[in-house]
């Protein structure tokens, strides 16, 4: 009795869409290579655009669904991204309304393309990171510059999955 049952199940889970994807199905397959060029920054807060782009850079070099490349004219692709949004908010307050805690958001618009120009995949991402605050002025600066890092990198992986892995 269990094992039709078992069986059942099985066959519908197979049949419900859940899969491996395949390598880079969200690019044509001819796209075996990329160049990560480098964000520009349309925000206020300063170098956030190099922490993105250092974060962008490393995880696609750890992909292995497409190889990196140096240079642009070596590329099948191009990804380039702007930081178009940087707000830091205090999101949590003790007696007297003193912040405890900021929150740190990044939002950035990337683009792939081929060399020509052709976009083959284009979008709007987000990422928030909480971090403490600090009467010390240089240790609240080496937290939000931490929360950057942390905000960048969740955003390159969250780029990563969305243009190599389709979803």
């Amino acid at each position: 009795m269990m094992r039709p049952l078992i069986t059942l199940v099985l066959l519908l889970v197979a049949g419900c869409g859940y899969g491996v994807h395949g390598r880079h199905s969200n690019l044509p397959s001819d796209v075996q290579t990329i160049f990560v060029g480098n964000f520009t920054n349309a925000t206020f807060r300063p170098f956030v655009e190099m922490e993105m782009t250092n974060a962008a850079t490393d995880r696609f070099a750890r992909g292995r669904a497409l190889t990196m490349v140096s240079r642009p004219e070596k590329a099948d692709a191009l990804l380039s991204g702007i930081v178009s949004n940087y707000v830091l908010i205090p999101v949590a307050f003790g007696r007297g309304d003193v912040i405890l805690e900021y929150r740190a958001t990044m939002t950035i618009d990337a683009t792939v393309e081929r060399p020509g120009g052709k976009v083959l995949w284009r979008g709007t991402l987000s990422w928030s990171e909480a971090f403490p605050a600090s009467i010390d002025k240089g240790r609240q600066e080496d937290s939000e510059r931490a929360a950057i890092q942390v905000v960048s990198q969740r955003l390159a992986d969250e780029l990563y999955v969305r243009i190599v892995e389709n979803f």
